[in-house]
């Protein structure tokens, strides 16, 4: 195989970014290793020259040129194709490998609460039967690892907390190890039996959403027969706390254009008042339907706007990057949502969509081999042209899927802003955000 000179020639890395910051200090940041750098004004201005074209590499000083291969600033363009081919196969490699089922069961598509923004429109309600219940644990116990990881999913699952128990019971009776156990929940309907349920059958995470604070949140997140939630949904956390301080509580904050300066108070108020197992974040929500009412953050400029507003005002996010595989659950052979009749889906997103079921609990048959394809090897980063070509691709999970399959089902949606990651426009000023958090820690 004859191998091209160019592919091992020293180049300028596709994934540096060279930024001056607002206090002129200079940076080089490369995406492919994670890498941040410091640089003198020299430096800078022999780096910029580079970039363009108009400096060759070896007029670099040794130590210098030391630096930036460690950092991969300076590589060959078969290093950059190398990378990619070992990140593909190690996607492809952990989606597709005999693994033990990762499943998202929702015992239940009734719910107490009216949300005005869900993207579930079931319109009548299901619980789970006690014969797909049995069906459930039998297709449980066809797989060849005895071992479940279980996300309970509704509707409002502790509407069925019987059922919960009832199938926790049986997986155990089976000797099926539950190696991860976690729930979504609005909270509502948390009390002292219910929390101690919680610690007996060894739950590992609870999610539960705010949308405001108190007048916002009761304005979006409806009780059906009326009732005020946000104190009560707050009390319920604080019993959380108490009775189960082992179990990590996830509190996520629905943001839209409307409440997005809510959270800066909601996470000031509260996030000192539970323990470390207690976090707070923010979730933009996304119109999945086509018929969202909210006035959701659906721009990259909205978005970096709102997380600016975090920084001015002291409130913890992840402004660094972090490498990303690319993966979710979604493209995972492993993974099922499973829905109270014994349907199957592939993302949560999809939960209730006829077309979007791809097979039942009860039949060893798929129904949809489209859409699981579509999940397990169509619609990711590696399959995607120009996110190959893309020079924040190791730091970009790819998108949703779900929303990948929406874009190629509707030319009219922009992609950049239903799947690019904000720090492709916004990079060098998330990291200049990160710079003065970073001195502190030191």
């Amino acid at each position: 195989m004859v191998v091209h000179k160019k592919y091992h020639m020293e180049i300028w890395s596709k994934y540096n970014f060279l930024f001056k910051t607002k206090i002129d200090e200079y940076y080089l940041y490369n995406a492919m290793t994670n890498s941040f750098l410091k640089i003198n004004y020299e430096l800078y201005i022999q780096l910029s020259e580079i970039k363009l074209g108009k400096l060759e590499l070896s007029l670099l000083d040794d130590t210098t040129i030391k630096t930036l291969k460690k950092a991969r600033a300076i590589t060959t363009k078969e290093i950059e194709l190398q990378y990619i081919a070992k990140q593909k196969l190690l996607y492809y490699k952990s989606n597709l490998e005999v693994s033990y089922p990762k499943l998202v069961i929702c015992p239940t598509s009734a719910c107490n609460f009216e949300c005005t923004y869900c993207f579930e429109d079931i319109p009548n309600a299901n619980t789970m039967s006690s014969s797909i219940q049995s069906q459930l644990l039998k297709f449980i116990n066809s797989f060849e690892k005895k071992q479940v990881a279980i996300k309970w999913f509704g509707g409002e699952p502790l509407l069925s907390i019987n059922t919960i128990k009832d199938l926790l019971d049986g997986i155990k009776s089976n000797d099926i190890e539950i190696i991860h156990n976690s729930i979504i929940t609005n909270g509502y309907l948390i009390n002292k039996e219910i929390c101690h349920f919680f610690n007996k059958y060894n739950f590992n995470s609870i999610q539960i959403t705010f949308d405001g604070m108190e007048l916002t949140h009761n304005n979006k997140r409806v009780h059906k027969k009326g009732y005020e939630t946000f104190n009560k949904i707050l009390s319920n956390v604080d019993l959380l706390n108490q009775i189960c301080p082992q179990i990590k509580i996830n509190i996520r904050f629905n943001v839209d254009k409307d409440n997005a300066m809510e959270y800066i108070e909601f996470h000031k108020k509260y996030s000192g008042r539970w323990n470390k197992k207690v976090k707070i974040y923010p979730a933009f929500i996304k119109d999945y339907t086509g018929n969202c009412v909210c006035d959701c953050l659906d721009t990259k400029d909205k978005e970096y706007e709102f997380i600016s507003s975090l920084a001015q005002n002291n409130v913890s996010y992840n402004y660094y990057p972090s490498l990303k595989n690319g993966a979710c659950m979604a493209n995972n052979l492993y993974t099922y949502i499973v829905g109270p009749k014994g349907e199957l889906y592939k993302c949560m997103a999809d939960f209730g969509i006829e077309d979007r079921i791809i097979g039942n609990i009860s039949s060893e048959k798929g129904t949809n081999d489209g859409v699981v394809l579509n999940y397990l090897i169509r619609h990711n980063k590696y399959e995607d042209p120009e996110c190959l070509e893309c020079n924040i691709f190791p730091i970009c999970t790819g998108g949703c899927s779900s929303e990948r399959m929406h874009l190629a089902e509707d030319n009219s949606i922009q992609k950049e802003n239903k799947l690019c990651n904000i720090r492709k426009k916004f990079l060098s000023q998330l990291l200049e955000l990160h710079i003065p958090r970073a001195k502190t820690q030191k």
